[in-house]
């Protein structure tokens, strides 16, 4: 199976925080939060991300890309 395309959808964040922990995440599998680095790298790496872009277009969105 090859993934395509991952949508995040029916969540609207509160604040930029919660926007960008995600964005640390699909960007570099890191995480402030206290959470096991070795599990956050094989899920990244699991998620086969290879682009991610972030912008405000009414709302502040991150669109992570697979090639």
């Amino acid at each position: 199976m090859k993934i395509e395309k991952i949508y995040i959808g029916g969540w609207f964040q509160r604040t930029t925080l919660q926007l960008s922990e995600i964005y640390d995440f699909v960007r570099t599998a890191e995480s402030k939060l206290d959470l096991d680095k070795k599990k956050l790298a094989k899920l990244h790496v699991d998620l086969d991300i290879r682009d991610v872009s972030y912008g405000v277009d009414g709302l502040e969105y991150i669109n992570p890309f697979q090639c």
